[in-house]
C-alpha cells in the first residue's frame, strides 16, 4: 500500500502566494476596469453574466469573477462560469502568478486546463497582459509578454488603486 506524501511547508507557502497573486489579480482588474480604455473595451464585449473561473491545481486557490450589472464582480459560485481554467499543479500556477512564465508559455507547454469559449477567454488573457504590464517590473514584462502594451497611466496609480482600493 502506497501512503500519499504529506504537503510540506513549500507546498503551502506556495499555495497561500498563489492564493494573494490571485487576489491582488482580481483587484487589478477591477481597477483596471475603471482606469484602463482597453481593459474596459475588451470587459464590456463580455456578455451579461459572463463568469471566468481559474483555479489552481484540483485543491488550490481559485478566482471566480464575471459581468454582472454592467460591471465587473467577484463571485463565490464557480458552477455556471463559461470559461473554466484549472491549472494541472499548484507549481505551474505559482510560476505563472510569479512571473517566471507567460501565459502563452504555460499554454504552449499544456500546463493548464481550458474548457469553454476559446475567444472570450482570449480576451481575458488580453486584460491580463495589460495588467501584467502595469503590475510587474519591466524586466519581467519584457520575458513574459511577446509586445509589452503600453501604460495609459502609472503603475503607481494603479497600485495605489489596487493596495488601498477605491
Amino acid at each position: 500500500m502506497r501512503s500519499i506524501p504529506k504537503p510540506t511547508i513549500r507546498y503551502h507557502l506556495k499555495k497561500t502566494i498563489v492564493g494573494i497573486v490571485f487576489f491582488f489579480l482580481w483587484r487589478a482588474l477591477k481597477s483596471l476596469y475603471f482606469m484602463d480604455s482597453r481593459v474596459r473595451r475588451e470587459m464590456n464585449s463580455w456578455p451579461e453574466g459572463f463568469i471566468i473561473h481559474m483555479q489552481a491545481s484540483s485543491t488550490g486557490p481559485h478566482l471566480t469573477f464575471g459581468m454582472v450589472s454592467g460591471k465587473p464582480a467577484r463571485l463565490s459560485s464557480w458552477h455556471d462560469a463559461q470559461v473554466h481554467i484549472r491549472f494541472k499543479t499548484l507549481d505551474s500556477a505559482f510560476r505563472l502568478v510569479t512571473g517566471q512564465l507567460g501565459v502563452e508559455q504555460a499554454y504552449a507547454q499544456h500546463r493548464f486546463v481550458l474548457s469553454g469559449d476559446i475567444a472570450s477567454t482570449m480576451s481575458f488573457v488580453r486584460c491580463v497582459d495589460i495588467a501584467e504590464a502595469y503590475l510587474f517590473p519591466a524586466f519581467i514584462t519584457r520575458r513574459i509578454l511577446r509586445a509589452v502594451p503600453r501604460k495609459e497611466h502609472s503603475s503607481l496609480a494603479v497600485y495605489r488603486r489596487v493596495i488601498f482600493g477605491f
